[in-house]
């Protein structure tokens, strides 16, 4: 029973009692007061204990609304703290998701960091496959040039051995020439020519030196006495690669048919003589 029923059954049980001294005083009028008194003392008796067993009630739902009130504020306070608590732990989970949301980000970007470096692994991976294709082309190359160079040192040390022994075949007949001319009365570098009137070679002469001794001072050429070619007769030695170039001059000391011996009587500082070189009369630089 709510607390306005409470109030509601003591308003009725005071409008009761009114009732009854009213229907008392109607009642007296009419009939035997005695009895009725009686009876109406009886009925308020009755009253007056249902009045108490009402107020005992009242009392009771009074103390049950108390103990209800007490429970429920028991229970008010029990959900206030399931509340603190679900509070407390909707606050954890939000930063728990937070964090989670933060680390899935850095997860996130480092993934992507992660793919670009990959990237760019696989970009510097083909260029060094690249590389490594052209370096492995070049030492390919440099092998091939190697074997190459292998083959042109063998060939310039067989030039090398031809050349020393033409030099020393060179050096040989040069002291048997100057032997000859001091046998001869004829001191080497003041020989005339041995045909009257031909003081100077023929102007269409044009030969090659084909050796040179060590010293450069003693040079052979594939031109004799076939050619017109004479003890004495001086030619200009010059050579036309890489450019065109005098080198100097050559006396010859001796002559056979198809080549020839002579010293070098001048050359251009700095420069040497070498085979292939060429000879004339006159310098021809596109001879």
């Amino acid at each position: 029973m709510t607390f306005v029923g409470k109030i509601l059954v003591i308003v009725l049980l005071v409008f009761s009692i009114l009732f009854l001294a009213l229907s008392t005083v109607v009642f007296s009028t009419t009939a035997d007061w005695r009895a009725k008194a009686q009876e109406q003392k009886d009925l308020v008796t009755k009253r007056t204990t249902e009045l108490n067993d009402a107020k005992q009630a009242v009392d009771n739902q009074t103390k049950n609304l108390a103990d209800a009130q007490a429970q429920h504020k028991a229970q008010v306070a029990q959900l206030e703290t399931q509340k603190a608590d679900l509070t407390t732990q909707n606050t954890t989970l939000q930063k728990d998701i937070a964090d989670a949301r933060t680390k899935l980000e850095v997860a996130l970007k480092n993934m992507q960091t992660a793919q670009q470096e990959a990237e760019v692994r696989a970009k510097e991976s083909t260029q060094l496959r690249d590389l490594l294709a052209a370096v492995q082309k070049q030492a390919n190359e440099f092998k091939e040039r190697q074997r190459e160079l292998k083959d042109e040192i063998y060939e310039l040390k067989r030039y090398t051995e031809d050349a020393t022994r033409k030099n020393d075949d060179l050096r040989k007949r040069v002291a048997s020439l100057v032997q000859l001319l001091r046998n001869n009365n004829i001191e080497p570098g003041t020989a005339t020519t041995s045909a009257p009137g031909r003081e100077a070679p023929p102007a269409s002469l044009r030969g090659t030196v084909t050796s040179v001794n060590a010293d450069n001072t003693i040079a052979e050429i594939n031109l004799g006495s076939d050619e017109g070619l004479l003890v004495g007769h001086r030619l200009k030695i010059y050579h036309t690669e890489p450019r065109p170039e005098y080198l100097g001059e050559m006396e010859i000391l001796n002559v056979e048919s198809d080549r020839s011996a002579g010293r070098i009587t001048s050359h251009i500082l700095g420069k040497k003589v070498k085979e292939g070189d060429r000879v004339a009369p006159q310098v021809q630089p596109r001879g």
